[in-house]
């Protein structure tokens, strides 16, 4: 997890973080790794994985207001109006 967090680019980022969720599927540091993956993902530009890995870490730790509001931002400019506008309700009831 520590290599995860210290890696300088998105796309070792998001690999490692794709390899600590197979190798570890039931870590209590499931959601922080799928949060991680998300926001590598959307900075690499690619949104559609970056909302998967942003679904699968918000089921398990919904109260992350910083990936709620980037998923919200990420739905916006996707066109996705009413997803965005319920995850801005999200990001600010927490």
């Amino acid at each position: 997890l520590k290599a995860l967090e210290k890696a300088g680019d998105a796309l070792t980022r998001r690999s490692l973080a794709t390899q600590f969720a197979r190798q570890y599927p039931a870590s209590r540091k499931l959601a922080q790794v799928y949060a991680l993956a998300a926001q590598a993902s959307f900075a690499l530009g690619d949104g559609a994985t970056g909302l998967y890995y942003a679904g699968e870490s918000l089921r398990m730790h919904p109260e992350n207001a910083v990936l709620q509001a980037t998923v919200a931002a990420v739905r916006a400019n996707r066109g996705e109006a009413a997803m965005a506008r319920g995850h801005a309700r999200e990001a600010l009831r927490y």
